[in-house]
């Protein structure tokens, strides 16, 4: 059984807040002990406190590629592990450790009912990684193979399955990488917007003294921030490629400054920032 929990907030007048929080318990299958004693209601949503049995893993001590023996390390990486048919007879040994509780549900041994599970009720299932086609980059090292050592000290090894020519796999990488690389910039850009609603929150509470203006001085805040960070990840993503792709990075600067030009001019023009007086 697991909990889970939300949280509501609600401003009152005068700046203060009302958090309502809300606890929910629901039964599933979990691939460790959850600690119940913590619950919020732990009287009445109790979990056992350990299995009787815990997961493994065994890998074969002779696995090769060809020619080449893979460490135990590496042929773990190939995964790809199907569920395993039990047999009669493994159901009658494994019996002898649950007595008659346990039934066969697919490719499941459990104890209690299939239809009906409770909490405290144990499923095991068992996984193998059958011989197949696995694609390799790495370097030779003696009988087996080892990381490649690039000129910039990174260890490069690459395994994957099916049959890939170099050129795919390299081209998966680049992919992979290029992914990652856009999600971190859009946490970062994230984190800096929150921190930065964060930083100008208090200007929310003050206005909160009425509930109406209240709420919009939060939805402007929000606003403002995402204005303030527009420019502000350009300007951290510039600076990161400035040295290594100069065009890149000077490029982002000039957007980013355009940027904040736009977004200056927006606030001077709604809050009414008078021209400058001619002179003479």
């Amino acid at each position: 059984m697991k909990e889970s929990s939300s949280t509501e907030t609600t401003s009152n007048v005068g700046g203060s807040e009302t958090q309502t929080t809300t606890y929910t318990y629901a039964t599933g299958w979990f691939d460790r002990p959850l600690d119940s004693s913590s619950f919020h209601d732990s009287a009445g949503h109790r979990n056992p406190g350990s299995f009787p049995l815990s997961g493994d893993q065994w890998t074969s001590p002779s696995v090769t590629v060809g020619a080449f023996a893979l460490t135990e390390e590496q042929a773990a990486s190939i995964g790809g592990g199907a569920g395993l048919e039990l047999t009669d007879d493994d159901l009658a040994q494994a019996q002898e450790l649950f007595s008659d509780r346990l039934v066969r549900e697919g490719q499941y041994l459990m104890t209690g009912d299939p239809a009906s599970p409770t909490v405290g009720d144990l499923r095991v299932r068992y996984e193998v990684v059958h011989p197949q086609t696995v694609s390799l980059i790495a370097r030779q090292s003696g009988d087996g193979v080892a990381p490649y050592v690039t000129s910039n000290d990174r260890e490069l090894f690459m395994l994957e399955r099916g049959g890939r020519t170099a050129e795919e796999m390299f081209a998966d990488a680049q992919r992979a990488n290029t992914i990652l690389t856009w999600i971190l910039r859009g946490v970062g850009t994230f984190l800096m917007w929150l921190g930065l609603t964060l930083i100008l929150r208090p200007l929310s509470v003050i206005a909160s003294v009425l509930p109406i203006l209240g709420n919009v001085a939060e939805k402007g805040i929000g606003l403002v921030a995402a204005m303030m960070t527009a420019p502000l990840a350009l300007f951290t993503a510039a600076f990161a490629w400035v040295f290594y792709r100069p065009v890149v990075g000077v490029g982002l600067l000039a957007v980013g400054a355009v940027l904040f030009y736009l977004f200056k001019q927006a606030g001077d023009k709604k809050t009414g920032t008078p021209p400058p007086l001619p002179q003479g």
